[in-house]
């Protein structure tokens, strides 16, 4: 999404700060909440922080519901602090902080770093079960001590890095990994199914198993409709942490449905959170339906949402009969304009086609970092149309998205996979040094987590001098060929010592060609084996 489209949401404000901030997420009506701003505020007002803490509540403003304070605090906060402790209301029940995990579950899908605490007097109770496997990053603390030690050593870390450049990271802050579905609109997982995906979260109360027949027996009027209940989740595979099979979920939910009452999980909050971030960040809705029995049941973060105050399962019943139907037609709706992310490169394309004898130029542009820039358009190339496998949707030939419903266009196994691993780039005055090309693009620069830059071809080793761009050119695979472009790279990219090239026109590559990225030389080469198939003629 362009910086422009998140100007429209009134989402990005932290270059407006005179101070930066530190977002705090807490319960005031624990016995220690006193004591954790206070050490809060004295750490993050040093010299070397000079953080300002800010909480939703902390200031009224009467035209902004509390919910909307609390997510663009936390969408540009450098830091955020979540205090996860239960806490003893007068009559010494255990009540859960179900604000926080809403807040919680904002910064989940904000990328936001974050810093978990637990009181130690909660040490007797069980962690939520999206939480478990993160025990061991959940700090323990007693008093102002302990958390200004913490904190002391948590800060500095992420001072430097602005909040927008996590909301479109690839990689997971939370999760501490990269992530696949932090990869694409959340959209795109959904577009083309035959099934409308919702997920289901209540409590473990005796009443569950009579709800849960209950809207079996609704959603399972409409065929197309799948459940999924949140308790039911297990950790994916390759990932550490069950909150991240939570996170996939509700990203690739069409529509959710809460049963909140006084036993209802820290998971549903969580999912919650999630949800509305999600609506925020992409600019779109996720119809939600909230049920209680009571109105004071319903955490202050979720005021002015429409709920359905139900005592009974018959007017449970009643009442999701009478709003699913409403709820179907706006998921049916519901439009979404396709839009790359900054971090998913879109090739660029410019195809003639020629209807009744007259051609017509249509180009696609190329989002590189989040910008969107017209590319000087390279040579003509004749195709036919190609159709989108999920919409069915009419696109032109080098098109890498769709056109229609955004859904990224395979590359046909029978052209790339009979090539894969065959071509490579050798380092040239290095002994045994190089890649091989097994994706159909492959950017080539340097590494830089910060900016979530991770070439297939990363040149750091061989540039000690950094004259490589972090996104310094890449080669791709289109009609049987390979290509490479500069991406605007300050130092250029050269071809066979003689041809500099210019930024965002493709040039074949031919077996033998030398390139040079700076002052890095390198040599693209075919690696034939007995009895493979030919490549490309256009290859020597």
């Amino acid at each position: 999404m362009s910086e422009d489209n998140f100007r429209s949401t009134n989402l990005m404000q932290y270059r407006s700060y005179d101070r930066q901030k530190c977002f705090v997420a807490f319960s005031k009506s624990a016995q220690w909440s006193e004591d954790l701003l206070i050490a809060c505020e004295e750490v993050l007002s040093r010299p070397e922080f000079n953080l300002e803490l800010d909480y939703a509540s902390k200031s009224f403003a009467p035209d902004v519901s509390l919910q909307e304070k609390a997510l663009k605090l936390i969408a540009n906060a450098r830091y955020g602090i979540y205090d996860l402790s239960c806490w003893k209301d007068n009559r010494g029940e255990w009540q859960l902080p179900r604000n926080v995990y809403i807040e919680l579950g904002m910064a989940i899908a904000l990328n936001r770093p974050t810093l978990l605490l637990r009181n130690e007097c909660n040490r007797h109770l069980k962690l939520p079960d999206c939480l478990e496997t993160m025990s061991g990053l959940i700090i323990e603390f007693s008093g102002a001590t302990t958390l200004k030690r913490t904190l002391e050593t948590r800060l500095p870390q992420w001072l430097k890095d602005p909040p927008d450049v996590g909301w479109w990271n690839r990689y997971c802050v939370p999760g501490n990994r990269i992530c696949d579905f932090r990869q694409s609109h959340p959209r795109e997982t959904q577009w083309g199914r035959k099934t409308i995906q919702c997920h289901v979260s209540d409590g473990p109360d005796t009443g569950q198993v009579d709800f849960r027949a209950l809207i079996d027996d609704v959603l399972g009027r409409f065929s197309h409709v799948s459940v999924t209940y949140l308790d039911s989740l297990r950790p994916m595979q390759g990932y550490d942490f069950l909150l991240c099979t939570y996170c996939k979920t509700v990203r690739s939910s069409s529509f959710a449905i809460y049963r909140i009452t006084p036993s209802t999980p820290a998971e549903t909050f969580i999912a919650i959170g999630i949800s509305l971030a999600l609506e925020h960040l992409f600019d779109y809705k996720i119809p939600k339906l909230l049920l209680i029995e009571q109105p004071q049941e319903l955490p202050s973060l979720l005021t002015g949402y429409e709920v359905v105050v139900a005592g009974s399962d018959s007017e449970r019943k009643k009442q999701l009969l009478r709003f699913m139907p409403a709820v179907m037609q706006k998921v049916r709706e519901s439009t979404w304009k396709p839009r790359p992310l900054p971090f998913v490169e879109i090739s660029y394309a410019t195809v003639e086609t020629f209807e009744k004898g007259q051609p017509t130029a249509a180009a696609s542009v190329e989002a590189v970092e989040g910008e969107s820039t017209p590319a000087s358009p390279p040579e003509t190339v004749v195709a036919e149309p190609i159709y989108c496998e999920l919409c069915g949707g009419r696109g032109q030939a080098g098109d890498v998205w769709s056109r229609h419903c955004g859904a990224q266009h395979p590359m046909p196994p029978s052209r790339f996979n009979k090539v894969a691993g065959k071509f490579k780039l050798i380092i040239l005055g290095q002994l045994d040094a190089k890649f091989l090309l097994q994706k159909p693009s492959n950017l080539i620069g340097r590494t830089d987590p910060h900016s979530n830059i991770f070439p297939e071809i990363d040149l750091s080793r061989f540039d000690p001098e950094f004259k490589v761009s972090r996104r310094h050119a890449r080669i791709f695979f289109r009609d049987d060929t390979f290509f490479i472009e500069d991406l605007n790279s300050v130092n250029g990219t050269v071809l066979n010592d003689a041809v500099r090239l210019a930024p965002k026109v493709p040039r074949e590559l031919k077996a033998g060609d030398k390139l040079r990225f700076g002052e890095t030389k390198v040599m693209f080469v075919i690696e034939e084996t007995p009895g493979s198939p030919p490549i490309s003629s256009k290859n020597p």
